[in-house]
């Protein structure tokens, strides 16, 4: 069934109350409607917005995963739209829509013969952007079609992994989660495992779970599921023996060889070796690695035939392997050879969703420290956890969880009193710089909305932050220019300029 695609302007506060999946904010109005009309007859649920201001008040009300808008906008001065066209603008416009729609996907196009080159490639990335397109290229509606349907063709296979039937599979799979983002991630470890023979680098922080992930595609591998998956980590494996311990030897390679050895890769044939942090594994390691991903083959230490093994490898890391190639420390080829299914498993930060029912599979992994089964935990507590951002990912959250149960004296419910004393603090801190941000983004909509200028304003913070200051210290000027580090003078100027009668009477008589 085709979709409609609704034009509104800025004057329209109530319509488009629904909920949509994709908005197109556009000052030109023929291209909006033109871009619009082709992601309908596509099938996908399009709002059109003629103005930005129009598109603000809609993102209050309805929740759109795809925002398409211009990078360049005209600019605006004294509520008169000039003719020409300003990059910083549309910036400020793609902060507005960023903090409207945090979790939204936010595609900026730009023609290469408009006012701004598109060579200014970093700025809106830097601003919220998540994609940059040329807007005058002939293949811009594919390109852009590609991005929509990588973001919205798979929803329901999303929806299927966080279904009751999805949840009890993610559990037989050692894993807990509720977050849409992880069930991405095993929708395509379940791809990945489907294509049993081909190689998997997996990506992400340290913490987040990647081993996880790997024995998740193991299991799923209908092919190798029977069959050994086991775990190294490259780092750890080293030295003079590291060859041996990966690849097998042979009795009498040499000395203290007292008897013959396969190695992990011989050990992990016809299932799943799992190389964790793939980049510290030493140069000479990684030529013969290349060896056995591209000829299924290994030779042990001490033989001169080569034996075949069938192994399917995922390699894992939480470094830049790019980057590791670039500097020599790497090989490209292998490389290559690995990142042929790439996984990248998101942060704690970005998946909060997964803190609480985390947080309650630890209590009960953890029952050492605290007798009383743990049944639920204070939304109080979820949400100060949820305002930290986890360095060390779900391995810190489980630390947390052993401290705070270790804490607990009574219940079986988690309290905020039951929070260590360091963590209660930075979720303090977290929330005073939280409130800043969000009143500087206030800040920013008020110019978006009210058509307001840098000066008018600065004007208006400054305004009240003499308000505050004579408030606090009950007007007395001397003071309040202490708390502002300026001068008596300056504040008794600043009253009069801002017409505060009130404080200018109370200034004149305290003089």
């Amino acid at each position: 069934m085709r979709a409609n695609a609704q034009a509104i302007d800025s004057s329209s506060d109530e319509r488009g109350q629904g909920t949509a999946r994709i908005l197109v904010v556009d000052w030109q109005n023929a291209r909006m409607q033109n871009l619009s009309h082709n992601l309908s007859i596509d099938g996908w649920t399009v709002t059109a917005a003629a103005d930005a201001r129009g598109a603000f008040h809609l993102c209050k009300s309805a929740d759109f995963e795809i925002l398409i808008m211009p990078l360049s906008w005209p600019g605006n001065q004294d509520g008169q739209q000039k003719a020409t066209l300003d990059l910083q603008n549309g910036l400020m416009i793609l902060e507005n829509f960023r903090a409207l729609l945090p979790r939204s996907r936010i595609i900026v196009f730009e023609d290469r013969a408009g006012g701004v080159s598109i060579s200014d490639y970093c700025y809106p990335f830097l601003h919220g952007a998540d994609y940059l397109l040329d807007g005058s290229s002939t293949t811009f509606i594919k390109e852009l079609f590609k991005i929509i349907e990588r973001h919205l063709g798979d929803e329901p296979l999303t929806k299927r992994l966080l279904s009751e039937e999805g949840l009890k599979i993610i559990e037989q799979l050692g894993l807990v989660t509720r977050s849409p983002l992880m069930a991405e991630v095993l929708f395509k470890a379940e791809k990945a495992a489907a294509i049993s023979d081909t190689p998997v680098l997996i990506t992400g922080e340290s913490g987040v779970g990647k081993e996880l992930i790997a024995e998740a595609i193991h299991k799923l591998d209908k092919k190798r599921r029977a069959y050994p998956f086991i775990a190294i980590n490259c780092g750890a494996i080293s030295g003079s023996l590291a060859e041996s311990e990966m690849f097998g030897h042979k009795r009498g390679a040499y000395t203290g060889a007292v008897g013959d050895r396969s190695g992990y890769f011989r050990a992990a044939h016809r299932g799943t070796i799992f190389l964790d942090e793939i980049g510290e594994m030493e140069i000479g390691l990684q030529t013969k690695l290349l060896r056995i991903v591209q000829e299924k083959r290994v030779l042990p230490v001490g033989e001169d035939v080569e034996r075949e093994i069938d192994v399917r490898i995922i390699a894992a890391t939480n470094g830049d392997l790019s980057r590791l190639v670039k500097e020599g420390k790497f090989r490209l080829d292998l490389y290559h050879r690995l990142n042929v299914l790439p996984i990248h498993v998101p942060p704690l930060r970005e998946r909060k969703e997964d803190i609480e029912p985390l947080l309650l599979f630890f209590a009960a992994r953890h029952r050492g420290f605290y007798k009383p089964e743990i049944e639920a935990v204070d939304p109080k507590v979820v949400e100060a956890l949820q305002s930290l951002d986890y360095s060390g990912n779900i391995r810190e959250l489980e630390n947390l969880t052993r401290r705070i149960l270790f804490n607990k004296e009574s219940g079986n419910r988690i309290e905020m009193r039951d929070l260590p004393k360091d963590v209660l603090e930075r979720v303090s801190r977290r929330r005073k710089s939280t409130d800043e941000d969000n009143a500087i983004r206030r800040l920013f909509r008020k110019i978006a909305d009210e058509g307001l200028s840098l000066q008018q304003v600065m004007e208006h913070c400054e305004r009240l932050l003499i308000q505050m200051a004579l408030e606090q210290t009950k007007n007395n000027r001397s003071r309040a220019a202490s708390l502002l580090k300026t001068t008596p003078r300056n504040i008794f100027y600043k009253v009069k300029r801002y017409n505060l009668l009130t404080l200018l009477i109370c200034l004149t008589i305290g003089a």
